[in-house]
């Protein structure tokens, strides 16, 4: 099984855009939240202000860790079912459901 290359740069470049726009879309709009959300307290005084960062930094910690985790499992699960063993296919769903439990 070969998967055909793009054939020139540009071509590279368009595949690769297309994958990552829903990455940098999702990005952009957590950010955009974030800024949302300290104009909106912003009136409240400083500890809300504190609060509202410290929800962020610990919003961002969550989502990259978790990222990590579907690109990890994301990986796994393909070589776990082209071996066709329903122990191994059994761990990696287990392990998914519980990163997404988390």
């Amino acid at each position: 099984m070969s998967e055909v290359l793009p054939a020139t740069p540009t071509e590279l470049r368009h595949r690769v855009i297309s994958l990552a726009w829903p990455v940098i879309t999702e990005n952009f709009l957590e950010t955009l939240l974030g800024f949302v959300d300290t104009a909106l307290v912003g009136a409240l005084g400083a500890s809300a202000l504190a609060g509202v960062g410290t929800a962020q930094s610990a919003l961002f910690l969550m989502i990259a860790i978790l990222s990590a985790l579907a690109i990890g499992n994301a990986s796994v699960w393909p070589i776990s079912t082209s071996r066709w063993a329903p122990s191994s296919c059994w761990s990696v769903c287990s392990y998914a459901a519980a990163c997404c439990a988390a």
